[in-house]
Parts: structure tokens; sequence; C-alpha cells
């Protein structure tokens, strides 16, 4: 793998997947920055997870994280981790229930004022969490002067839009799904919702819209990327993925376009399988393969552009 690492910032959960079939998966390590760390580690790029580490870490997990390689760094304190069911609807849509004894979201979120700033590191992804902790960690890492993307979290982009629109000025790449997009921009024209969030500060904005693949804007264009998964096993972590890959693109010197591509090819090989992608492989044998069978379509500006139009899924 090459360059310097990059940070993934967000929860560290263990969860019961339920997908609409009835397939069950039990006790998957699970969390945003660990499916963004799968993603980069696809690309080619080390990463590692900055979390909240709990006591109660079951040592199914620590072994995982020791097989797979996966440095966690512990910042901040919680009296236990994230143990959730996650449930998957047809639709795409699902729900989140913690266990009896669960810590919530805000309690289990790595805390930004134990960060210890490290030489060297020039990059981060902050993963969907509670706005108050992705404003610290915003505000931050960016005040040491790192590149910073985000994925918000669906319920803060309903309740507190202005607040996550607030951070796009100090954002690398914003990198929201098409849901928290809806909310935040008020309508489900994805083109249009890209193109306004660059407007209000994001340099780059790839807005993740399910099997129609994504939509990306700079100042300089808006492109469609679309996505080239053959099926779908479980799309747990597959968004998450698709923003590990697009920070490591843009850390190697990527264009928000090719961005989308290697962000897209790290979502298909996440959904084609369950659970989080090994990670100590690096990346796929047939990695450039799947490149090769992406593209980027230059959209105009007049054109419009939603998962009703493109007949996706969410």
């Amino acid at each position: 793998m090459t360059g310097r690492p990059l940070w993934m910032v967000g929860h560290l959960t263990v969860d019961d997947v339920v997908l609409p079939d009835g397939t069950t998966r039990m006790g998957q390590v699970g969390g945003a920055p660990v499916f963004a760390a799968a993603g980069a580690r696809m690309a080619g790029t080390e990463a590692a997870v900055v979390t909240a580490l709990a006591p109660d870490l079951p040592p199914r997990v620590t072994s995982w994280l020791d097989r797979e390689g996966l440095t966690a760094i512990g910042c901040g304190a919680t009296r236990s981790h994230i143990s959730q069911w996650v449930l998957y609807e047809r639709d795409g849509t699902r729900t989140f229930l913690h266990h009896p004894g669960s810590a919530d979201i805000l309690e289990a979120a790595p805390d930004p004022r134990a960060w210890t700033p490290r030489p060297g590191c020039g990059w981060a992804h902050i993963a969907p969490m509670p706005v108050d902790v992705q404003v610290g960690w915003v505000r931050t890492l960016a005040a040491h002067g790192m590149r910073v993307t985000l994925d918000p979290h669906e319920d803060c982009a309903a309740t507190a839009a202005d607040r996550v629109l607030a951070l796009l000025p100090l954002l690398t790449a914003f990198l929201p799904s098409e849901q928290e997009a809806a909310s935040l921009h008020g309508d489900d024209d994805m083109l249009d919702a890209a193109t306004r969030f660059v407007a209000a500060g994001a340099r780059i904005c790839a807005i993740k819209v399910g099997a129609a693949g994504c939509v990306v804007a700079t100042a300089a264009g808006t492109w469609r990327v679309p996505s080239i998964a053959g099926g779908c096993v479980d799309p747990t972590g597959a968004g998450d993925a698709f923003c590990g890959a697009f920070t490591a693109a843009l850390a190697a010197g990527a264009d928000a376009a090719l961005a989308a591509r290697w962000g897209t090819v790290a979502a298909s090989y996440t959904i084609e399988r369950f659970g989080v992608p090994p990670l100590r492989d690096g990346a796929p044998p047939d990695w450039a393969v799947r490149l090769e069978r992406t593209s980027s379509q230059a959209v105009p500006s007049t054109q419009t552009f939603s998962t009703a139009h493109a007949g996706g899924e969410k």
C-alpha cells in the first residue's frame, strides 16, 4: 500500500444484520469508518480508524482488527460499545435498533478534544455522527491543516441542515447519500443539489444514489458515474467504502470524476459479499479491470437527475 495513512473517524460497532429475505449475519464487525478504511485499502492506500474504544469490546472484534491489520486509535472514552440490529427493507431503507446496554451514538463518538496531531497525516474522512461531533472534528482537523471529507448523518441532515451546510467551506469533499442530500436541498434533483453544495463552499460534492451510481460536482462541471455492481448480497457499508476510496483517490491526486470512479469500484466489491471486505489484502486483483469498466459522463448544467429519472434504488 502506498501514501500517507488516511484517518477514518467514526463509530466502531457490532452489528446483527437482517436482510429483507430473512438472511442474518450476527455479530458483524461494523461501523462506517471500518468500511471506509476497507474502501481506502481496496484502493491501495493505508487507512486507520479513529474511534472511542470501549472496555467491553468483544474479544472477537479486537481479534478481527488484529487479523486484518487495521489500527484502531482510541480517541475519547465510552462505557460500552455500540451493539445493534441493522434491519433492511426491500426498498433499501434500514432501521438501527440498539440492543439493551449498548452505548448511544453520542456517547460512543470519538472526541476531537482527545486528538493528537500526527506528522504527515494530511487527509481524514468524517463518517456519519451527531452534528455536534462532526462540527468539532471538522474544525479541529481543519485547524491542523488537514484536508477533510465528510458524510453527514441522515437524522442531522433532516433536523440540523443549517449546521451541516455551515461546514461546507471547510471541506475538500462533501459526500452525502441521496436521502441526506434531499433533506438538505429540499427536493430530489441530485445534480442541482450537488451544484448548490459546491456553490455553498464545498470544493467537491459527490452524492451517492444507490444502484444509480453517483453524481459529482465541482466548480468546473458536473458528472454522472453509473454503478458497475453485478448484484447485491449485502448493501451494508457500500456508501462508506465509496467514501473511503473517494478520499484515497483525492489524496493520490485524482480529480473528482476519477475519485468517484474509485469509489464506485470499492462500493461494487462491498455489496457483493457479507460484511467488511478483507482489509489485509489491499487492492483486489481485478481492481484495474473494474476501474476500466467505470465511466464518468459530463452532464450539461440544464439537465436534472433524480433516482426517479434514473430508475435507481435508494
